[in-house]
């Protein structure tokens, strides 16, 4: 097949050599014309360029900026639906408050090496509510760097799974917090959660 083909119905069928197994692709509802792309396995990505902070839609490339690295994600974040993926381009990132995660079956995941720095006494990745029950969110391949911050502060965690079931935190580290003998504050922490994975992932410099 060559050129442009339209398909009135937003679906593309593929089907294997062996004409046994199909994949179906389907398209968002088209408002306007737009351009997609194949390749990209992520609902948005995030990046900096200087000292501006860039989210991209993974199919249309449309683009927001913000100088606040930690507001910006936490907008994609809440932008998104259950099942996405929001990846973030290698780099230093200053955050200022946590990223809060509130999706079912919800991926964030650093492309390279992705260091998060807190500013401030704050937790660095908080998935759930304590409230709502989700499940399937992960998390990997992030640095929570704490930013010397931490022992005076309760519940003061680097990643806090709080009642999120079929959860996995992999291939992450927590360090930088200074030490200390506050309350309830751990690097990595399921809280109230039924079933989960917390595998490969280092903690350091950390009180609890």
């Amino acid at each position: 097949v060559t050129g442009t083909k339209t398909y009135q119905d937003q679906k593309l069928i593929l089907r294997n050599p062996a004409d046994t197994f199909s994949l179906a692709l389907s398209g968002p509802v088209l408002t306007a014309n737009a351009t997609g792309y194949l390749n990209r396995h992520y609902t948005y990505l995030i990046f900096k360029i200087g000292s501006t902070y860039y989210s991209q839609n993974g199919q249309t490339l449309a683009t927001t900026s913000g100088s606040n690295f930690a507001t910006l994600l936490n907008s994609t974040i809440a932008a998104c639906s259950d099942g996405d993926c929001v990846a973030i381009a290698p780099g230093s990132y200053t955050r200022t408050a946590q990223i809060n995660i509130l999706k079912n079956n919800f991926t964030l995941i650093g492309l390279g090496k992705v260091s998060l720095v807190s500013t401030g006494h704050v937790c660095g990745i908080v998935a759930g509510d304590g409230s709502t029950s989700y499940s399937g969110i992960r998390v990997e391949n992030i640095n929570i760097d704490m930013g010397g911050y931490g022992p005076t502060v309760n519940d003061l965690h680097g990643i806090w799974m709080y009642k999120v079931d079929d959860f996995i935190v992999t291939h992450c580290n927590v360090g930088n917090c200074q030490n200390g003998h506050a309350v309830r504050s751990h690097g990595i922490i399921a809280w109230d959660c039924v079933v989960g994975e917390i595998s490969f992932n280092t903690v350091d410099n950390f009180s609890g």
